[in-house]
């Protein structure tokens, strides 16, 4: 887990947070109704010990808080490596940021099941096979998202020797998936970790691909991921994902173009299919697209799904789809972290020696 919003109810006098909050020199903003937002106050706060900042908005209608920040830099001061215990990770984050709102004079609820998460980015690093360079395959994911989403999809940082950062989601707030080399998450090395463990991260970190995918409040909702309590049951939480790494392609087996014997067993099918398969080839010149409402247009679609074809694709760019990887963007292959980093500085629980 990497950066989570969260929300939960309380009682605030507002006047008076503003004031506990001014007395220990935090800046607080303060924003009047509007016709699509309600009034609010706005701060941040330095948590932990490597003052990793969170961003709070007490919402004065609503009697809401909701807290936004870096799961992991708060727990070790980087987020190059992410454990694969969000549960754990939740529950310890909500005992961390509510003392630090206690340090400050704002009293929130102590239950966990008060609080609803409102966004989550779950993140997994991938050991690419040798003699596929990591920059390669970015370049890749970045065809096939601008293929299968268009202007929904973004690639950010690229310069002629590196494909940078790519992914879905025309803006920040629409993110759903993001996809780049972890190595560049190396700049400077966080207080509180020693040259040798940082090392070790930089070598064991070589050769993968991170994915960041993002889940967002209907996601959680649907899922029941939106209650801390949903993190605990780990199979509800692995197909959620899996749904997530096909609906963007990332696990699924596309195929760059059609032969000859799938096209015959395309066309043997159905009667409908030829005419239909035959518009999809030739971008609308031969042939007669699919009724919308027709039956045979969703076996059909069906069909081709099943074949490794995507149908809402234009089949000239569809080769883009096919980057290769699917085999190994499974859930099963995500790197862990290694027994001899798990007790280092780079991962110290230092929540648990303040207890």
């Amino acid at each position: 887990m990497d950066h989570v919003i969260f929300e939960t109810a309380s009682e605030f006098d507002v006047d008076q947070v503003c004031e506990r909050l001014r007395l220990h020199n935090v800046r607080v903003t303060r924003t009047s109704a509007t016709s699509s937002s309600p009034p609010t106050i706005r701060f941040s706060l330095a948590i932990g010990p490597w003052r990793a900042r969170w961003l709070f908005r007490i919402d004065e209608n609503a009697g809401t808080i909701n807290c936004s920040g870096g799961v992991t830099n708060t727990f070790f001061g980087h987020n190059v490596m992410v454990p694969r215990n969000e549960a754990i990770q939740l529950r310890v984050i909500l005992q961390i940021v509510r003392e630090a709102l206690a340090g400050v004079g704002i009293a929130v609820s102590l239950r966990v099941d008060d609080y609803v998460i409102k966004r989550v980015e779950i993140t997994h690093h991938f050991r690419l096979p040798e003699g596929v360079p990591v920059a390669d395959a970015v370049a890749r994911l970045a065809r096939h998202f601008k293929a299968l989403r268009g202007k929904a999809s973004f690639q950010n940082g690229s310069d002629l020797h590196q494909p940078g950062t790519v992914g879905v989601g025309a803006s920040k707030s629409k993110r759903e998936c993001r996809a780049y080399d972890p190595m560049q998450k190396f700049g400077m090395r966080p207080r509180g970790i020693d040259n040798y463990d940082w090392d070790q991260m930089f070598a064991l970190v070589k050769g993968r691909v991170r994915i960041e995918m993002i889940l967002n409040a209907r996601e959680l909702h649907r899922s029941g991921l939106d209650a801390v309590a949903g993190w605990d049951d780990a199979a509800v939480v692995a197909e959620v994902l899996n749904q997530k790494y096909r609906k963007l392609g990332l696990t699924v087996a596309f195929h760059a173009s059609l032969s000859k014997r799938t096209t015959d067993s395309i066309v043997l099918a159905h009667p409908t299919f030829e005419p239909y398969l035959r518009h999809w080839m030739t971008a609308g010149r031969k042939g007669h697209a699919p009724k919308i409402r027709s039956g045979s247009t969703t076996r059909f679609k069906r069909l081709l799904r099943g074949l490794g074809f995507n149908v809402n694709v234009a089949y000239a760019f569809h080769h883009f789809l096919a980057h290769g990887l699917h085999a190994v963007l499974q859930l099963g292959r995500v790197c862990r972290i290694p027994r001899m980093l798990q007790h280092s500085t780079a991962f110290a629980r230092w929540w648990e020696r303040s207890e």
